[in-house]
């Protein structure tokens, strides 16, 4: 039978492959990117100066980075850590724009959402992955909300690639947590030796999956020198790791530690 209706013996992985599980923001999703567009779009729009806009956008960041990870640890909710973020925004611009913290969020969603976009390595890897191997379940695994996960799926035009959406939320976990991973597999009816999970985190997707008994994949978008056993820099080579044919990249695996 030809690799189009088996799943690959899993090429530089060692292992068959059943399952390929992503990461989304800067794996599949340009994040930041998208995020620093949106911020600055928002605050121009409440009148912030325009030399003022990068140091808005810094300080956006900063408020994520305070404020996230408590929603990961289960002090916040979701939409409580939006809300901790907007009104620290607000203060620092003064009063700027709306006063209650979901409205003021929701403004700013305008502009990130109308920024979202896909790194442009995404979609020739999902073809290759769907196209060559309908066998091989595709998945995402966010610390983000499930459901707003699946709106950033939607909104960029491939939330019907994937079996399976999980967040912070679903199972009750967050990445690095096993149980995230476990609790994955379990739900496509995989074992984890034959799941593959790729995401832009170094601890918390390629070490965490690999913990948790996936074959972990680092995707090293700053093409830095190796860390890791499977590092790679662009999606592109993904298929050629998992012993596809390449879908075009010149680029080859990063060789590593484990």
């Amino acid at each position: 039978m030809s690799s189009a209706t088996t799943p690959p013996a899993g090429g530089d992985t060692g292992r068959r492959v059943s399952a390929v599980l992503f990461d989304v923001d800067q794996t599949l999703t340009d994040y930041e990117s998208s995020a620093r567009a949106g911020i600055i779009a928002h605050c121009a729009e409440l009148g912030v100066p325009a030399a003022r806009l990068p140091a808005a956008a810094g300080l956006w960041s900063r408020l994520e980075h305070e404020h996230f990870p408590r929603y990961l640890a289960g002090e916040l909710t979701f939409a409580d850590q939006r809300r901790h973020r907007a009104l620290g925004m607000r203060r620092a611009l003064g009063g700027r724009g709306p006063g209650d913290p979901d409205a003021w969020f929701a403004a700013y969603l305008v502009h990130y959402e109308a920024s979202l976009a896909l790194f442009g390595d995404v979609p020739g890897c999902l073809d290759a992955l769907s196209g060559l191997t309908p066998d091989v379940t595709l998945g995402v695994i966010s610390n983000n909300d499930e459901d707003y996960t699946r709106t950033k799926l939607e909104l960029t035009g491939i939330a019907d690639r994937f079996a399976i959406t999980v967040g912070r939320d679903t199972y009750g976990a967050a990445k690095p947590s096993p149980v995230i991973f476990e609790s994955t597999c379990a739900a496509l009816g995989v074992s984890a030796a034959e799941t593959v999970y790729v995401g832009d985190s170094l601890p918390f997707d390629a070490q965490g999956a690999t913990d948790a008994g996936l074959t972990g994949v680092w995707l090293d978008r700053s093409h830095g020198l190796p860390r890791f056993a499977r590092q790679i820099s662009t999606l592109a080579d993904l298929p050629g790791l998992l012993g596809l044919p390449d879908p075009g990249s010149d680029l080859k695996l990063a060789e590593g530690v484990g």
